[in-house]
């Protein structure tokens, strides 16, 4: 279920009210390690390691606008946002939103 795989895959930077695992604990797990994450790949592997694997997976603009703009709308308080379909996607578009620009990121 779903416990099991964050237990395998786990996500740092939603520790779920856990305490987020130290890159101890990361090092220590059985290989092949596995972590997801929303970060960009940059920050997983030391640059001059030389070893690590990332598989990047990226969905349809389209698909991640529509969804983070229901996301926004469903967490209203949190985001503080009450704005049009229109009004988020031209903020989205311009990189004004709370993640940046997702032309960036990609």
């Amino acid at each position: 279920g779903e416990r099991d795989q964050r237990a395998y895959c786990p996500w740092p930077e939603r520790a779920l009210g856990r305490q987020p695992q130290t890159m101890e604990e990361f090092k220590a797990r059985p290989s092949p390690r596995c972590l997801k994450s929303h970060w960009r790949a940059t920050r997983h592997l030391a640059p001059d390691s030389g070893r690590g694997r990332v598989v990047f997976v990226m969905r349809n603009v389209v698909d991640v606008v529509e969804s983070y703009y229901y996301h926004v709308l469903d967490l209203s308080l949190l985001f503080n946002y009450s704005g049009t379909w229109d009004e988020f996607f031209a903020e989205f578009s311009g990189g004004n939103v709370g993640s940046g620009s997702y032309f960036d990121y990609i």
